[in-house]
């Protein structure tokens, strides 16, 4: 297994390289795993709560209440032991969570809405181009969640953490320069491949396109987050709004 302080890209249509990063988030947190759920697979997650990206454009997600259009870059958040139809051309990356779900995923909201549907913007028109489809702060999710465009002229800075990061390359040419105690390290990351930044380091991405950037903390500071934020979390009712659908 590669050192969590070596980067390198892993091409999420190699089975190989999604069990290598797979088995590097399951040293750091071993209540998830990543895989790729295979073309033509209905989506069901009997263990634990299933947080899927896109890693295209087109696909339909059905219940039999509902029925969305995915895009590149959209976020699923899927009930334990509740499926969804995807079709024969189911292309995502997903994580499997066996900790705590989110709060609002209770009877009625299963019942209505079945899933959770964070929409990627079309184009990014906040504050230094980072749209953020899940806060830090939003500790109902398990993993923070940011899109972001990349350019020559908009490149992005994420400070040493205690979390390990994944950049994921959705679109264009992604070029990644991550900083530590051990020094300096550079990889030029394509579209459908992702690259660790460990905690300790931080990291400089340029380049042209688009990235995902997914956060993942330690069970232990994320259910203390959880703990702290419980006041302040809605009740059963509460189905969030923006960005959602």
């Amino acid at each position: 297994m590669d050192s969590p302080a070596f980067i390198r890209a892993y091409a999420l249509d190699d089975p190989e390289d999604v069990n290598l990063l797979s088995a590097m988030l399951r040293d750091w947190e071993p209540c998830i795993e990543l895989y790729k759920p295979p073309r033509g697979s209905f989506l069901y997650e009997p263990d634990g709560t299933l947080y899927a990206i896109a890693l295209r454009d087109g696909m339909t997600l059905a219940t039999d209440r509902r029925e969305v259009s995915v895009g590149l870059g959209d976020l699923i958040v899927l009930p334990q032991g509740h499926g969804v139809d995807a079709g024969d051309d189911v292309d995502l990356i997903a994580f499997r969570h066996e900790g705590s779900p989110p709060d609002h995923f209770r009877e009625r909201f299963i019942q209505v809405w079945g899933f959770d549907h964070l929409h990627a913007p079309f184009s990014n028109q906040e504050e230094q181009g980072l749209a953020e489809l899940v806060r830090p702060e939003d500790v109902r999710f398990r993993f923070p969640y940011a899109l972001a465009d990349v350019s020559p002229a908009k490149t992005h800075v994420l400070p040493a953490s205690d979390d390990f990061r994944l950049v994921i390359g959705l679109e264009g040419k992604i070029s990644v320069v991550s900083k530590g105690i051990e020094g300096e390290r550079c990889l030029l990351l394509n579209a459908r491949e992702v690259t660790a930044i460990s905690p300790g380091n931080s990291c400089l991405v340029g380049g042209t396109g688009r990235i995902g950037m997914l956060t993942v903390s330690s069970e232990m500071a994320h259910e203390a987050r959880r703990n702290d934020a419980a006041p302040s979390l809605k009740g059963p009712e509460y189905r969030p709004e923006s960005g959602r659908s």
